[in-house]
């Protein structure tokens, strides 16, 4: 009877170690995960890159208009990269 009782014991606090050792390693994992999505950048570095990317779509996009005026030309621009890329407020993450 001693040595089952002695087993169970075991068990218990290898899964009370291995249950110790998940809640541990859960936040790690996570907080690896959100630092792999952030690709290091800070804020400003992803504001500044989103920018040139939206001005380079901009640029593109100007290119392409046909019998159109200025006005109307740069709004469906502006559309256009906003449809693709978001707004500075609401970039879409690709």
């Amino acid at each position: 009877m001693f040595i089952v009782c002695s087993k169970i014991e075991h068990i218990t606090k290898h899964n009370k170690n291995m249950s110790r050792k998940f809640f541990i390693s859960l936040p790690i994992s996570l907080l690896f995960i959100l630092l792999l999505g952030c690709e290091g950048k800070t804020p400003e570095e992803f504001n500044n890159e989103f920018e040139i990317k939206f001005n380079q779509c901009f640029e593109r996009a100007k290119l392409r208009c046909e019998n159109l005026n200025p006005e109307a030309c740069e709004e469906k621009s502006k559309q256009r990269c906003e449809s693709f890329l978001g707004t500075k407020d609401n970039p879409i993450i690709k």
